[in-house]
Order: C-alpha cells, then structure tokens, then sequence
C-alpha cells in the first residue's frame, strides 16, 4: 500500500483525475466534516488508493478555505458594519414569489432554500472577491517596500565602499583611523540594510506565493455561486408553473371573501344608522284612506306603491316645516 503522506503531498500539488474530481464534488455535497468520513465516501466508487488521493485533495481545499476565512475576516474588520435583517424563519406573512410563508407548499419551501442557498454563495463569492483584492493590495505594498528596501540597501554598499575606499586614500595615522571607523560603521549599516531587504523581499514573495490560494477560492466560489443560481432560478421557474398561481388564486379568494364581510359590515353598519322617519312625516309620501298612502320613494313595487302611515324606509326626508311668517 502507498504511504498515506506522500499521496497526501502529490495530491495537494496536481489536480485530481476527473474520476476522483467527481468523487469530491460527491463527498463535499454530503457536508462531511472529517477525513475518515470523506475516506469512507470516496470508497464507494474507488480503490483504497484513490481513497486516500481524494482525502488529501480534501485536506488541502479545508486549508485553503481556512487562510481564505481568515484574510475574509480581516477583510471584515475594516469594513463598516451594516444592518443586520430581521430574522424571517419564524414569520408566517414573511412573502417569497408573492406567497406569505403560511401557505407555501413544497415547491415554494424547495425554490425559497435554493434562493436562500444561492444567496449565501453569492456572498461567499463577493467576500472572496474582496479578500482577492485586499491581498492584491497586500502584494502591491509590499513589493513597493521591498524595492524601496533594495534600493537602500544599495545605496547603503555603495557608501560602505566609498568608506573603504576612503581609508585607502588616506594621507595621515589620524585620517587613517577615523576612515576605517567611518568603513566599519558603514560596513554595518550595509549588513544591516541589506538583511532588511532580503527580509522585506521574503515577505512580498510569501505574499505572491498565496495568490494562487485567493485565485483559485474566487473561482470555486464563483463557480458555486453560478451553479447554486442557476438552481434556484429553475426550482422558481418550477414552483411558479406549478402551486404559485393556485396559491395567488387562494390569496384572490381570501382577499375577495375579507372584502365581502367588509362591504356587509359597512352595510350592516349602514342599517344601523338609517334616518329613521315614519312614512306619515316623509315628504314623498302622500296620504290616501286608513292610514296608507302612495310612496314615491321607494313603494314596495310598481304596481303596489301602498305603505302604512308608521311605516319607514331609510330614504325618508321629513317634511320641512313651514316658513315663518
């Protein structure tokens, strides 16, 4: 059997077969959180060597994410702080495509997590982005310093030669020994200017040698991002063509009977104010025999406009007094 650590260093320095690639894709989807589990997964469909190749592959993409979270978190710290959203898990009238929370069905909860996952990869992607750019950054001071640093180390043994010139030149004991103190001092400084820019020059080159981690994080997230929009677009699609319009249909209905009761309270509430004028005091009424007489008003029908004198409608209008004299 092959050692586990060699296959585990070749794995995280060459790509992944595509067979392998395919088993990881599997494996990550599962969410799994530990190697044994990944090397378990990945045996269903590979050889114990194989196992192990995907395992690696694992490790190293679990290390890339963590330099990843960490630069995204100092990324973070200097941006402001923004509002956070009220929480909507709990709310029943919380709306997606139109529908409140309490009347979605399967389709609507599938198309909203897929949204809800969508969104999160978005995110994960534009901090991504955003740690990409601020390591850019990073690079960009840094070789500004190590340039910076090389040119003065440069200068620096250019004095230091000067110097030593100098004390070979010299025409007395006295300018003899404060031209070899002024080399010695210059000596040093040279030493110490050219360790700071071979130091300044590591950091930088460390810097760009993380690239590649940001790069390849920008790209798989991107990635996901795409394939988790793509995803939830069509389980929209999907929820719209199926239980969506019977769920507005539903909302229509609710809507119309909640306007029905509305329009009989306003009625009843109507009724319960009407001027209530008996037809003997009503000026559209005119008196006949016992009591009755033609309403002209609103008679009980056409051909039978009779009403009793202490009958009352709501349309009344009392008669008006008659004028002063």
């Amino acid at each position: 059997m092959k050692d586990k650590n060699t296959t585990t260093e070749q794995t995280a320095e060459n790509s992944l077969p595509p067979k392998l690639a395919a088993a990881l894709e599997r494996i990550e989807a599962e969410g799994c959180e530990s190697s044994r589990r990944v090397w378990e997964l990945a045996t269903w469909d590979c050889t114990p060597d194989e196992a192990d190749a995907v395992v690696a592959a694992w490790e190293a993409k679990r290390a890339k994410a963590a330099e990843l979270a960490r630069a995204t978190e100092t990324a973070k710290e200097t941006q402001p702080a923004t509002k956070a959203e009220p929480a909507q898990d709990a709310d029943p009238d919380f709306q997606f495509l139109g529908i409140p929370r309490r009347l979605w069905g399967p389709l609507t909860i599938k198309a909203w997590d897929a949204t809800t996952v969508a969104r999160k990869a978005e995110a994960e992607a534009e901090a991504a982005e955003n740690a990409l750019a601020s390591r850019r950054k990073e690079i960009d001071q840094a070789e500004e310093e190590a340039r910076a640093a090389e040119e003065e180390a440069a200068f620096a043994a250019n004095r230091a030669k000067a110097a030593k010139e100098k004390s070979n030149n010299a025409t007395s004991r006295e300018e003899l020994d404060q031209a070899r103190k002024n080399a010695a001092e210059a000596e040093v400084e040279a030493a110490e200017a050219a360790a700071h820019a071979r130091e300044a020059r590591r950091s930088a080159d460390a810097l760009k040698g993380s690239l590649p981690i940001f790069t390849d994080m920008v790209e798989r997230t991107s990635g996901n991002a795409s394939r988790f929009r793509v995803a939830a677009n069509a389980a929209v699609a999907h929820a719209e063509g199926g239980e969506v319009p019977s769920a507005r249909k539903a909302i229509a209905r609710a809507k119309a009977a909640r306007d029905a009761v509305r329009v009989l309270e306003e009625r009843e509430e109507a009724r319960r104010n009407l001027p209530r004028v008996n037809c003997v005091d009503c000026k559209f009424w005119v008196p006949g025999v016992n009591d009755t007489g033609e309403c002209h008003a609103r008679p009980p029908s056409p051909t039978q406009p009779i009403v009793g004198a202490g009958d009352w409608c709501g349309w009344a209008e009392p008669i008006p007094p008659p004028p002063s004299k």
